[in-house]
């Protein structure tokens, strides 16, 4: 008898860690299983005012319900993002707003991954001390497949998934936040904009080395009919004040103030921005102040944006909209024929970086008034090649070559770069990753109606 209870405790125990797994190798979807979902409060109508901390995302599968990793992240009547934690002298403090609401309001994002969605339910099934509930059928519109999750609030305390997809690390000895995610790991130097470490996470947990030297932001004006070249090595010039962060089970969500110091250690202030670290992806926006139309000043004005590999990304290949995957297009820190004869003067917005190491899937996304703004390719695969300030000497560089910058009128504009770090990755999964923005999944509402008790 002892032994019996002590197998039906040992199985309750295991049993949300085994599905972490089962969950992540069964997704309901056979290509869109590397995304963040968001359902905005407004699709979550019926359970409007319920305590946040009372709700529960599950799963059906193997004839009942799991809990699955979820947040809900709320948001102020600006739609700004309400933060848990600021940050004070390089120190987290815990922190409580005054705009923070116990309760689901429409205001709040509910997030959660593509690959833990599961099977359609039974008609009036329900958890156990379960109330109210929504079933919220995910689908895919290329496709039109489709997979479940349902978001139940409870009479007491909900069953909740343990499992954290990622996590900020702090290290207040160092000054670096580090992010750990569930298919990367990243980190900068402190109060820079531009990352220095990036290992990929394989699905066997096994990680690469560091692959990068660092993220690139450089650009060049010209004045005085372009007879004066001024370069700018933005990543080093612009710095982020940390303001605050949410670390939650999926997302982390870091609040920073750019800046550039002036003489004297004045600082000039700039705009204030979020970045959100998914499991599998990461979302950075850049603002840009124009305080006059760039024409009026400049003859004309070049920016480039990229990934600065090291040589630990040697034998990883290279390809995008316009250079189809090429065996003899690899980084190995010389140029090859086929390498300098790749297209370069055409417009792209995504490129793949993939080997046995991992995968990178590099997109940049521009508002739409600047469709004029041409995005061509830079790409130098040269050990020989100095670009300074950079920690390991040499180019080995892959991104997007921006031109025609001088037309921008006077004002702040918002562009991002996102970063994908797929598992498992093959040549083609790419279009599954750039629908994430271009084709995003439909999220379609179900109120359930509990079965009466027999």
């Amino acid at each position: 008898m002892k032994r019996s209870l002590f197998l039906i405790k040992l199985i309750f125990f295991i049993s949300p860690l085994l599905y972490s797994y089962i969950s992540v190798s069964q997704s309901g979807f056979s290509k869109r299983n590397q995304e963040p979902v968001i359902v905005l409060g407004t699709k979550l109508k019926p359970l409007l005012g319920s305590r946040i901390d009372r709700l529960s995302l599950m799963v059906w599968k193997n004839d009942q319900f799991y809990p699955i990793p979820f947040q809900i992240d709320e948001r102020n009547l600006k739609g700004e993002y309400i933060f848990t934690q600021l940050i004070k002298k390089d120190k987290f403090i815990p922190y409580k707003d005054k705009d923070e609401n116990p309760f689901l309001d429409e205001n709040d994002e509910m997030i959660f991954m593509s690959f833990d969605a599961g099977e359609q339910a039974p008609k009036g099934a329900f958890p156990e001390f379960a109330e109210k509930g929504i079933e919220l059928e995910i689908i895919d519109p290329l496709t039109q497949e489709s997979a479940w999750v349902y978001l139940f609030s409870f009479a007491k305390k909900p069953p909740i998934s343990q499992v954290d997809y990622v996590k900020l690390i702090p290290d207040h000895q160092k000054h670096i936040q580090r992010i750990e995610a569930k298919n990367y790991i990243i980190q900068a130097p402190p109060n820079c904009i531009y990352y220095d470490y990036l290992s990929l996470v394989h699905s066997d947990g096994t990680r690469s080395p560091d692959l990068v030297d660092r993220l690139k932001i450089r650009c060049c004006a010209f004045v005085f009919f372009k007879k004066i070249k001024i370069p700018f090595a933005m990543d080093a010039l612009i710095k982020i004040l940390p303001l605050a962060y949410k670390d939650g089970k999926i997302r982390v969500l870091a609040l920073g103030q750019g800046y550039m110091e002036g003489p004297a250690g004045i600082k000039l202030k700039g705009e204030k921005s979020v970045v959100k670290y998914y499991p599998t992806m990461l979302v950075f926006p850049i603002h840009l102040q124009v305080p006059l139309d760039a024409d009026v000043l400049l003859s004309d004005f070049t920016l480039y944006g990229v990934n600065d590999f090291n040589e630990n990304a040697f034998g990883m290949h290279y390809y995008d909209a316009h250079n189809p995957y090429h065996p003899e297009i690899f980084l190995n820190g010389k140029m090859s024929k086929a390498e300098k004869n790749m297209v370069y003067n055409q417009d792209h917005d995504w490129c793949v970086v993939t080997g046995s190491q991992g995968t990178v899937v590099f997109r940049i996304l521009f508002p739409p008034e600047w469709d004029f703004v041409k995005k061509e390719l830079y790409y130098k695969d040269e050990l020989n090649f100095y670009d300074p300030p950079e920690d390991n000497p040499g180019t080995i560089a892959v991104g997007f070559d921006m031109k025609k910058f001088v037309n921008l009128q006077k004002g702040s504009y918002l562009y991002f770069f996102h970063f994908y770090f797929p598992q498992d990755f093959k040549i083609g999964d790419e279009k599954a990753i750039l629908s994430i923005k271009d084709n995003p999944l439909k999220v379609k509402t179900n109120i359930m109606t509990k079965l009466p008790a027999k």
